[in-house]
């Protein structure tokens, strides 16, 4: 994707509307200093995202719009926009297809900003995204601004590592990892909620599948009784028309005898009556006593389950109980092999800083050693000096000697000039000389200042790095209890939500209670009419059952604020059939309060139950008329001592739920299994104190690890400033010493100098003296120095020799202490490998304690559950003997009444005999046509009143039923049968809601769709996961492959640039390279370089260039923008650097921007920018045939 053109808007100094066409293979912007050159490379980096102002080199984003200039205005926004070609279709998948890529960035100055690809809006980070992974983000490798291309070899090793990634692809995977990760976070929390939702959901649905159970029997039971009735009553109405038909058939036989007839069935009628009345009171004291049965038996049933369940639980507690022990073993063994590790770790420490030691001791012998060589050698070298010197004064005394024989008056003539040039000599050395002593004298004293405060700033560095070190270590405990805190604050977030998600649809109250809150309008002040009692109450955990015992059914009961509120919810509520609901009206209550306050106190020092709780303001006279006379007691024996003393004055109740009320009630409750009412309000109250408090200790814990890294960068930039400090006093150091020695080899030299200017005034003066002497002293003289020239000839091969063995010694010890110094480096990076691991060791031995210690204390907990299990399961077996005797004293009773259903029986029978007796008097004695009338009417009447019964009781027309297909053809007697078994299971079943079918119906939808909802979300976090995991071996892979790659390249250029020498890149963490930092090591030739910061300007700009072209050859991006970076260079670096550009071309479009003029000659194209006008850029383009530098 190469630069096709760039157009520019009110960017920076371009004010009007500037194009900047662009070729491929090699463009150089040039231009004076000043002109907006570098404005181009900033255009290019904001347009592909960059939202950092100084970066381009601003204070705030907004300095990047046209700021005005003497004869222009601002403008308001800034627009820059790029058109790339993508002819090779190396955009993302996206964008691939489109020959073309336009990418648009404005900015106003009113703050808002805009992105658009080929003219499409879009986000920020879309343009990124396609822009990722070629070298042109944030941090990429593709733009190099001026004066930041030594950064890079000075770069951080984390810095290098993302040089790296941006050419290994890898920056894709680490935005694609980080929104998996986001992503799994918010699904864990979604997964948490629907958890807790199911949980809450599946008990109810558990609940409403019994009530929906009993209710679909009692539905079939009520239309088996109500079939049987309606084909016994139509059965009875054929009987009576088969009679009326035959009463008409004998209607003028009958009507004489009516007459007489019915009197004596009036009669018999009266005694029906009240045989009926009989049986009628008979059947209620047998259904009686059926339902008493039926309450029994319910009881022994609940007592059963409850034994059942007991006994489950006691099963799992003693499984557990076994898991716990052995998981303590299984802690004990690991604990056990990580006491052996850190011995181990303890004895390799103890090696180690013995070998450390003897290390440094050798180190400090052979510093010591090289010192004293080095010292010898430059005595050696003057020694050297000294003997040339005299040789040289040898050789001329001899000469001069056998000048003399010749010249002895010429000879005496040189002498006196000579006596005075040696005077002139002496008189310009010893100036010289004094001030050689003095600057000695004053380097050894600087020197020492130096050494001394080298030695400070080694101090310095050492604490600083324990504190570095010591720093580290608190943000990482830090970092981790936040993250600790954060989980907690999410878990009971997510608990919170789902209880008041519960609450806002009021799953918690009673049906009728909560379609009414549902359906309630708001009044005018916007304000519900009504609200359950239980809301404006807050009770003490401790008495929450006794509070849950005393108000019963009125936790759900309805508060109004006013009788109108009152009367529109009765009417609501009787639009709902079989629908009940308690109200409690506010305005009643205060006006009880205010006519009959009945004062709450202390009985006995039993303390008021209403002290327990704490209530709305609105509600506290309803709750004083409740609970005025209501105490507390400790216990249930205590409570009834206090209630047989004072009966039908005070209530008390127990904290089991135990209740003694005034009017004689009593009120005996088990230990109520899960969570009531009151229990989930206060758990609301409580989850939302914790979450505010896990909120701001979230938020606190967040600022401390902002100050601890704030430390912990602080102390990394002073001790970065005290190691530079450091190498800058060495520097100096190194420099005092050379320039003590260069004025102590001239002070030997001077010295030298006025010893040969005494010795040769002595010999001038001899030679005065004895001028006369005789040619012989004179051939003495001669040989003498002819002897002296052999022997400091001989001396001078001898120092010489020496001289070459203390230099080849020198060296040899000074290779030994690098490699000595080297190896204990690498002693103390494994020492503080050592002990990382034993603080890692000795971490891992006290969680193990922790667990042990949690492991002990779940054991202990789980024994005294089973203990408290034992006791509650005696309770439960006592309670059933007590309803075991109460059943049978109930089947005695039910077996009398079956007597006596006999007696009544005989009783109807007789009487049956009676009626039939009078009938047939009837049909002896009136044989006439009244008789039969009378019987016609009777016959008639039954009919109807069978017509308006079963009309009434079942709202059927009864001649319309003998149509039904499921009519039962079966005798009387049997239909008579299964009637009454029907009849007495609908009792034993009791009541029942219809309207729990429904519910269960849509509870049990919503369960499913929850349940579907968590096996969707676990298996997203599965395959984020799953994810997350390819996306690291891929990084890895991508990373590794493109460092190998990219340090054989390195292998390569770094000689060519450098003429020699090497380079490489190595990971300071090669087991977990994409968390590693990267480090650069450089050899130049002909030096030891000891650290990047020592090298010169043009050196760091080479090997940062080095660097950049390894990562171009390995990964090219689409182009390359290169701003001034040959500027340190010298015309054979400027030559080499050519040379590579020229390579780089074939892979990518580079953009230069430079001032040096054989780099403008390698380009195809020159764009110039200039100022025509005070602060506005103008462009002028030039087409060119580049010229290969060699």
């Amino acid at each position: 994707m190469n630069i096709k053109r760039l157009d520019l808007l009110g960017f920076k100094s371009f004010a009007g509307k500037t194009s900047i066409a662009l070729t491929r293979g090699i463009c150089a912007v040039v231009g004076p200093n000043g002109c907006g050159k570098s404005n181009v490379v900033d255009a290019i980096r904001w347009v592909l995202g960059e939202t950092s102002a100084h970066e381009l080199r601003g204070q705030k984003m907004h300095d990047v719009i046209f700021a005005g200039s003497k004869d222009r205005a601002p403008t308001n926004m800034a627009e820059v926009t790029i058109l790339l070609d993508n002819e090779a279709g190396l955009a993302p998948e996206t964008y691939q297809q489109m020959p073309e890529i336009m990418v648009t960035r404005r900015l106003f100055r009113s703050g808002e900003s805009e992105y658009t690809i080929n003219k499409t809006p879009v986000r920020r980070l879309d343009v990124q995204m396609l822009f990722m992974d070629t070298g042109l983000g944030q941090d990429g490798y593709a733009i190099i601004e001026q004066g930041k291309i030594s950064k890079l070899v000075e770069a951080r090793p984390e810095e290098l590592r993302e040089f790296l990634e941006e050419a290994a692809g890898v920056m894709r995977f680490k935005t694609r990892k980080k929104l998996a990760l986001k992503k799994m976070d918010l699904t864990r929390q979604n997964l948490d909620r629907i958890q807790d939702l199911c949980i809450e959901v599946g008990r109810q649905t558990k609940r409403l599948a019994a009530e929906a159970q009993r209710a679909r029997r009692h539905r079939t039971l009520r239309d088996q009784v109500r079939r049987l009735e309606l084909t016994l009553a139509l059965q009875e109405f054929e009987i009576l028309q088969q009679r009326q038909v035959t009463v008409h058939q004998q209607l003028s036989e009958v009507r004489g005898e009516l007459e007489i007839s019915g009197r004596e069935w009036r009669e018999w009628q009266a005694q029906w009556r009240q045989f009926e009345q009989s049986w009628q009171e008979f059947q209620n004291d047998q259904q009686q006593c059926r339902e008493r049965i039926g309450d029994i038996e319910n009881k022994l049933a609940l007592n059963r389950r409850d034994q059942d369940h007991l006994t489950s639980r006691r099963q799992q507690a003693d499984q557990r109980l076994a898991e716990e022990r052995q998981r303590q073993l299984s802690l004990e063994e690991r604990r056990k092999e990580w006491l052996t590790e850190q011995t181990d770790l303890k004895t390799q420490l103890a090696q180690l800083a013995k070998a450390l030691g003897h290390q440094t001791d050798q180190l400090a012998a052979l510093e010591e050693s090289l010192t004293a060589g080095r010292t010898q050698r430059q005595l050696h070298s003057v020694r050297l000096d000294e003997l040339k010197g005299e040789l040289v004064d040898t050789l001329a005394s001899k000469a001069q000697a056998h000048n003399s024989v010749i010249a002895s008056r010429r000879q005496l003539q040189e002498l006196d000039q000579r006596a005075l040039r040696r005077r002139q000599e002496q008189a310009e050395l010893s100036p010289r000389l004094d001030e050689a002593n003095q600057a000695v004298d004053d380097l050894k004293q600087q020197l020492g200042q130096r050494q001394q405060q080298l030695t400070t700033l080694k101090t310095a560095q050492t604490q600083l790095r324990g504190a570095t070190q010591e720093v580290r270590g608190q943000l990482g405990t830090l970092r981790k209890e936040w993250r600790q805190m954060e989980d907690r604050y999410r878990k009971d977030h997510s608990r919170l939500q789902a209880l008041k998600e519960l609450e806002s649809r009021y799953e918690w109250y009673h049906q009728d209670v909560r379609t009414l809150l549902l359906e309630q309008r708001p009044s005018e002040s916007g304000k519900a009419p009504a609200d359950v009692l239980a809301r404006f109450l807050d009770v003490n955990p401790a008495s929450m059952q006794a509070a849950e015992a005393v108000f019963g059914d009125l936790l759900h009961a309805l508060v109004t604020d006013s009788f109108e509120d009152l009367q529109g919810l009765v009417k609501e509520l009787k639009q709902h059939q079989g629908a009940q609901a308690q109200f409690l009206p506010l305005p009643l209550w205060r006006l009880v309060q205010a006519r009959d306050q009945v004062p709450a106190g202390q009985d006995n020092g039993f303390r008021p139950l209403i002290a327990e709780i704490q209530a709305a303001e609105a509600v506290q006279p309803l709750l004083g008329r409740l609970l005025s006379r209501v105490f507390l007691a400790d216990d249930w024996d205590s409570a009834l001592e206090q209630w047989l003393d004072s009966p039908f004055t005070n209530s008390f109740v127990t904290p089991e739920g135990d209740c003694l009320f005034a009017d004689g009630r009593v009120l005996a409750r088990s230990p109520v299994a899960g969570q009531t009412l009151l229990h989930k309000r206060h758990e609301i109250r409580e989850l939302e104190k914790q979450c505010a408090e896990f909120q701001n200790g979230c938020e606190a814990k967040e600022d401390q690890v902002k100050q601890a890294e704030q430390a912990h960068d602080e102390l990394e930039q002073r001790l970065a400033a005290t190691e530079q400090e450091a190498r800058s006093e060495e520097e100096s150091c190194r420099r005092a010493e050379q320039a003590s020695l260069q004025w102590q080899t001239d002070r030997q030299k001077w010295l030298a100098k006025l010893e040969l200017l005494a010795a040769e005034d002595l010999r001038e003066d001899e030679e005065r003296q004895f001028h006369q002497d005789t040619l012989t002293v004179h051939e003495e003289l001669q040989q003498q120095y002819g002897l002296a020239e052999s022997k400091l000839r001989a001396q001078l091969e001898t120092v010489d020799g020496n001289l070459h063995r203390l230099q080849a010694n020198v060296e040899a010890s000074e290779k030994d202490f690098l490699s000595r110094k080297i190896a204990q480096s690498q002693d103390q990076q494994r020492e503080r490998q050592l002990h990382m691991d034993q603080e890692r060791m000795a971490k891992q031995l006290s969680e193990a304690a922790d667990l042990l210690t949690a492991c002990h204390e779940q054991q202990d907990q789980i024994r005294k559950d089973l203990e408290q299990w034992v006791e509650q399961q005696s309770a439960l077996e006592y309670q059933q003997r007590d309803l075991d005797e109460a059943r049978r004293t109930e089947q005695q009773r039910q077996q009398q009444l079956e007597a006596g259903q006999k007696e009544l029986q005989h009783r109807q029978t007789e009487l049956e005999a009676r009626r039939d007796h009078l009938k047939q008097l009837y049909r002896v004695r009136q044989r006439n046509e009244q008789q039969w009338q009378s019987e016609l009417s009777e016959a008639s009447m039954q009919m109807d009143f069978l017509r308006r019964r079963i009309l009434e009781h079942h709202r059927v027309e009864l001649e319309r039923w003998r149509s039904d297909p499921d009519l039962d053809l079966i005798p009387s007697e049997e239909l008579m049968h299964q009637l009454e078994e029907a009849r007495q299971r609908l009792e034993r079943l009791g009541e029942a809601r219809y309207a729990a079918i429904d519910e269960f119906d849509e509870q049990k939808q919503r369960l499913d769709f929850l349940e579907s909802q968590r096996q969707d979300l676990e298996k997203t976090i599965q395959d984020l996961q799953q994810t997350i995991q390819q996306i690291q071996r891929t990084s890895r892979k991508r990373f590794l492959e493109t460092f190998m790659a990219v340090d054989t390249q390195l292998h390569g250029i770094f000689p060519v640039l450098f003429g020699g020498g090497s380079a490489r890149l190595q990971l300071l963490d090669e087991d977990h390279p994409l968390e590693s930092g990267v480090e650069l090591l450089v050899k130049l030739p002909g030096k030891r370089t000891t650290a990047m910061s020592l090298l010169s300007g043009g050196e760091k700009a080479l090997t940062a260039l080095a660097l950049l072209f390894a990562i171009s050859m390995t990964k090219p991006s689409p182009f390359l923008l290169l701003d001034e970076v040959d500027a340190p260079l010298d015309d054979v670096n400027v030559g080499r650097f050519c040379d590579l550009i020229h390579t780089l071309q074939e892979r990518s479009q580079v953009v230069l921007i430079s001032h040096n003029q054989r780099t403008m000659e390698i380009a195809h194209q020159l764009i110039g920018v200039t100022m025509d006008e005070p602060g506005v850029s103008r462009v002028i383009h030039l087409e060119l045939e580049p010229q290969r530098v060699v």
